[in-house]
Formats: structure tokens, sequence, C-alpha cells
């Protein structure tokens, strides 16, 4: 079954009463990543992009993803405030000379 059938057969599933937590439930056990849920759900339900992430994003379907990014956002952001070789001098960086994009030399 492709991604067409699946949102065939939610739009199916939503005609015979089935509530957005069965669809999103349904999304998921189909295999639909979280990002591919939102947008089903967008369209599904016609939601702004806001509504259908959090609707998505807050679904237990999806608690072990939101937990796992927002430990990965606690832990990046610790780091950054705590590492200090996060912080280069431009001048230190391969990339801080500008590059000429009409020039022949690479």
């Amino acid at each position: 079954m492709d991604s067409e059938d699946i949102l065939s057969e939610s739009k199916n599933k939503i005609r015979q009463g089935a509530s957005p937590d069965d669809i999103i439930t349904y999304l998921h056990v189909r295999k639909f990543t979280i990002a591919e849920s939102i947008k089903a759900v967008r369209h599904l339900y016609a939601l702004p992009l806001g509504e259908a992430k959090q609707l998505v994003a807050m679904h237990p379907a999806w608690k072990d993803v939101d937990q796992a990014t927002a430990e990965f956002h606690r832990e990046l952001i610790e780091t950054l405030k705590t590492d200090k070789d996060t912080a280069f001098p431009a001048e230190e960086t391969a990339y801080a000379k500008p590059i000429h994009r009409d020039s022949q030399t690479p």
C-alpha cells in the first residue's frame, strides 16, 4: 500500500467516524514518518501547519520521538553553553575565505 492508498483509506475512515487520534495512530502503524503524518493530518483536516504539528507531535504514538528530540535539544543547548570549542574565530575556519564563484581557481 503506497502513501496515496493510505491517505485514501484515511479519508474513508474519517467518513466512517474515525477520530483524529484514530487517524494518527493508523498513519503511525502504516509507517508514516512524523513529518508525513503532519502533512497528511494537515491535508485531511484542512488545518494550519502549526495546529497539525501540535496534534501529531502530542499524540501518544509519537511520544518516543518527541522525548528523544527534546532530549537531543537539551543536550545540544547545554553543550553549546559549556563547550568553548564550539565558538571558532572566523580566521581559524576553512570556510572563512570568500568564495569567488566567477574565478577559475578552486
